[in-house]
C-alpha cells in the first residue's frame, strides 16, 4: 500500500467525543493496554488516535545517496566511547547503539505485562511523581 496523502490514513474522530471522560474510564480500569486487549476490544479508543496531518510528511525519493550510520558499542564505557558519542552527535546528529541491555529490559517488561491484571493494578498510576519500584 502506498499512501499519497494524510487523508488516506486519517482516523475518523467522532464529533461528540469527550477525551476527558474516555481517559478517566480507561484509567479507572487500572489494567492498561494489555487489559484492553484481554477484554477483546475491537476498535482503537479515541484517546489513542491523533491527527495524522500532524505527523504525515510527503517524502521525496532521493537517488544515489549512500551513508553509514555511526555505531557505538556500550559493552564497556570509557573515554573513547564518550568521544564517539560526542563526535556522532555533533557531526551526524544520530547514531546506533549496540550492547545497551535493552533486550534484557524488554524481557522484564514483557513478563510484567503478562501477569494477571490484579497483580499489575497496584502499580498503575498517572502520578509522575509517585515511585513504583
Amino acid at each position: 500500500m502506498v499512501i499519497t496523502s494524510a487523508k488516506e490514513v486519517a482516523p475518523k474522530i467522532e464529533s461528540n467525543y469527550e477525551h476527558a471522560c474516555e481517559l478517566k474510564a480507561y484509567d479507572e480500569t487500572k489494567s492498561g493496554v494489555m487489559g484492553l486487549l484481554e477484554s477483546g476490544i475491537q476498535n482503537v479508543l479515541q484517546i489513542f488516535i491523533h491527527p495524522t496531518t500532524r505527523y504525515f510528511r510527503q517524502h521525496h525519493q532521493c537517488q544515489n545517496i549512500h551513508f553509514t550510520v555511526p555505531t557505538i558499542d556500550l559493552e564497556s564505557i570509557d573515554k573513547e566511547v564518550i568521544d564517539k558519542f560526542r563526535y556522532a552527535s555533533e557531526t551526524y546528529g544520530f547514531f546506533q547503539v549496540v550492547n545497551h541491555g535493552i533486550q534484557e529490559m524488554l524481557i522484564g517488561v514483557r513478563s510484567f505485562n503478562e501477569q494477571e491484571a490484579e497483580a499489575k493494578k497496584q502499580f498503575y498510576t498517572r502520578d509522575l511523581t509517585r515511585k513504583v519500584v
